[in-house]
């Protein structure tokens, strides 16, 4: 009898491991693979930073939670039935996601799809039966230009249409492949400081009921709510010595129970990693690890976290319309008028930057803005540029890069010297995606996707200094600066085992090496680089849990 036991629990075992593995009943949507001259993960759904700042605008009926993903294409991406089904409308525009859309009814998975934004009226009509992987329609544009914000809105819903799922769970994707190339508002996540570990995963998402009460009203949030974000740090010069590229990697698990969503590394000190983590119905704390230690050290504030220097040392606090920079060392603050601005000191700590801007919701005309410099200590700021939508980021200790759009998606950049004034022209560039400066200002990296030759779409280098070309990189996936010359590099290989891998790339010398690690996955696309350049924090897919591959 105990054997017989044991052999239905063995049998069952292999039964539920078989079930958990069984492939998904949807295909993407997109008709063609992924790529940047194709088509890019854009938005997830639910928890997401856009449903956040944006729910109230455009998913208040689905309780403020984006109830569906958004894939970036350009117009005219020929779109596949993900499933068998029955079309059941065709721009009934009373399902919203115009200006054209389509919904197809699976009634052998008990579940409806939509398809939002389309270019023009779908290619099939209603009572036409549809086969997975038939051609459906075209994308399109919300805004109707086709340079707007040209987009696939792909939504899985009930058969009555009252609740939408997360299309994850329906659809046979490597997820967390295709979010290392980033989302639409630079974070695929929005944190609840007073949950902390709620819905902090791609396919960790609510039900939504339509019409039902909002479910992210949060207190306080991490990331910065839209318009209340300081500009990116700079990253300090870093050369760091050779890497060995033949060294072996290990991983090593930090957390438990879920932690943690967040984690940044100390600014100086590879040994310090900080994360947000708390209970339910409590205020999350931020943590210092030492990795000297295998357990999480002192809570060093209530989260979310406060903007930091470059460096670390400084700490900055928005009381009223001044930033208050505190030293940390000795406790010393310093008050800067930034007009209500949240700014970013400049690597030496001597200057603060900040955008002046009314935030506007995306589609809308981009609201006039002014980029200004102060330094620490006086009280009249220096205007370095001026005009609808521009940015501007610190890229060493006196320049500035400035982002001026323009039409039909080109952005312009421009290094401004806070000292002189001077000007460098870094060239216009179209439909580009996911800039990072390197430290010190050497190189930045960018994304060019949707390019008129699609050979010309990809990763790119370019040098911080007047005449240079961008250098394309040869692959397409995410990024993390290991020092002034040199990247960390995690392809994003949708199709291929969903085990990731590491490379190191070499700008100096333009050379892409596989390193030797372990078996990872990185969860939600978001991972960070030590100081030191010896470590990498990340949540693990296969264990959901904090953890750091390092150099042994």
């Amino acid at each position: 009898m105990q054997r017989f036991l044991a052999v239905l629990l063995a049998l069952l075992g292999l039964t539920l491991m078989a079930a958990a593995q069984a492939p998904k009943p949807m295909v993407m949507p997109a008709g063609t693979p992924a790529g940047a001259a194709t088509w890019l993960f854009g938005q997830a759904y639910g928890n997401t930073p856009g449903a956040y700042n944006f729910g109230e605008a455009w998913y208040r009926a689905g309780q403020g939670l984006h109830f569906g993903i958004d894939l970036s294409m350009p117009c005219g991406t020929p779109l596949v039935a993900v499933a068998d089904g029955v079309v059941a409308f065709a721009d009934d525009l009373g399902f919203g996601a115009g200006p054209h859309n389509l919904i197809l009814r699976h009634d052998a998975l008990g579940v409806t799809t939509l398809y939002g934004h389309l270019q023009a009226y779908p290619l099939v009509r209603p009572g036409q039966t549809v086969r997975q992987g038939d051609l459906v329609a075209y994308s399109g544009d919300p805004d109707s230009t086709c340079f707007s914000r040209p987009h696939l809105h792909f939504e899985v819903r009930s058969l009555d249409y009252q609740t939408a799922y997360n299309p994850v769970d329906w659809i046979e994707a490597d997820w967390h492949a295709l979010a290392l190339v980033g989302a639409f508002s630079g974070h695929v996540l929005q944190g609840d400081m007073d949950n902390a570990r709620r819905w902090m995963s791609l396919d960790d998402q609510p039900e939504v009921r339509f019409f039902g009460a909002r479910l992210n009203a949060y207190a306080a949030v991490y990331p910065p709510a839209s318009g209340q974000a300081a500009p990116p740090n700079a990253l300090p010069m870093r050369d760091l010595p050779a890497l060995d590229l033949e060294a072996v990697w290990a991983a090593r698990t930090l957390g438990s129970g879920g932690c943690c969503w967040q984690s940044f590394w100390d600014a100086s000190d590879p040994e310090a990693l900080y994360s947000i983590d708390g209970e339910a119905g409590q205020r999350a704390s931020v943590y210092r690890w030492d990795l000297a230690q295998p357990f999480m050290g002192d809570v060093v504030e209530q989260a979310p976290p406060a903007p930091r220097s470059p460096d670390g040392s400084y700490r900055i606090t928005m009381e009223g319309a001044d930033a208050i920079l505190t030293r940390l060392s000795d406790g010393v603050m310093f008050r800067a008028p930034t007009e209500g601005e949240t700014p970013a000191l400049n690597p030496a700590n001597t200057h603060v930057l900040w955008v002046q801007a009314r935030p506007t919701v995306p589609g809308e005309a981009r609201a006039p803005s002014a980029v200004r410099v102060l330094e620490v200590g006086r009280t009249t700021p220096t205007e370095l540029w001026q005009g609808a939508g521009v940015g501007a980021q610190w890229v060493d200790d006196r320049r500035v890069l400035v982002t001026v759009p323009g039409e039909q998606r080109t952005t312009r950049l421009v290094l401004v010297d806070v000292m002189d004034g001077a000007q460098t022209d870094l060239g216009t560039y179209t439909w580009m995606r996911g800039l990072s400066v390197g430290p010190g200002g050497r190189w930045l990296v960018m994304m060019l996707t949707y390019q008129a030759e699609p050979q010309a779409s990809g990763v790119v280098a370019l040098r911080l200094e007047a005449g240079a070309q961008p250098v394309m990189l040869g692959w397409l996936g995410g990024w993390r600066w290991r020092d002034a010359d040199e990247l960390y590099v995690i392809p994003m290989q949708p199709d291929s085992d969903p085990a990731q891998a590491l490379y190191h790339h070499d700008l100096s010398t333009q050379t892409l090496t596989r390193l030797n690690t372990p078996a990872f996955t990185v969860m939600n696309g978001d991972w960070r680089v030590s100081a030191d350049g010896r470590r990498i924090a990340y949540r693990e897919l296969a264990t959901r849990e904090l953890t750091v591959l390092e150099l042994r």
